[in-house]
């Protein structure tokens, strides 16, 4: 059985005229929630083995500060994890041979309504 970890990314700034969206970073709550994100995944045991990223900055940066817990984890980006929707997190999780351990650092609203429908479903949804 596939253990999924499902990782929206860390509190990110504002929109800037200068910037689009794809390209925001973290505010500094977020990069100073980064070392505690990274004690509670790894309190709790967490190991991805495999990890998809979404290819927007503050997605990378949330991966860049957790990673050093998972120095024995792939990590893969995915353009098709930005400005997507649950559909898309569905079939690229059933598209996932094997059962490693994997993680998916994407967006709201789809972390958020994925979560509910894989702990909600039943066993056809996941």
């Amino acid at each position: 059985m596939l253990r999924l970890y499902i990782l929206r990314h860390a509190k990110s700034a504002w929109p800037m005229p200068s910037t689009g969206d794809h390209d925001r970073p973290l505010n500094q709550r977020g990069v100073n929630d980064l070392p505690n994100i990274k004690a509670m995944l790894a309190e709790r045991g967490y190991h991805p083995k495999l990890a998809y990223c979404s290819s927007a900055t503050r997605t990378l940066l949330t991966w860049q500060g957790i990673a050093p817990a998972f120095p024995d984890c792939v990590m893969e980006i995915r353009d098709d994890l930005y400005e997507s929707t649950t559909r898309n997190y569905l079939l690229l999780i059933k598209s996932i041979n094997g059962d490693a351990p994997t993680m998916l650092i994407g967006h709201n609203p789809v972390c958020d309504d994925l979560t509910r429908l894989l702990i909600t479903a039943n066993s056809d949804a996941a």
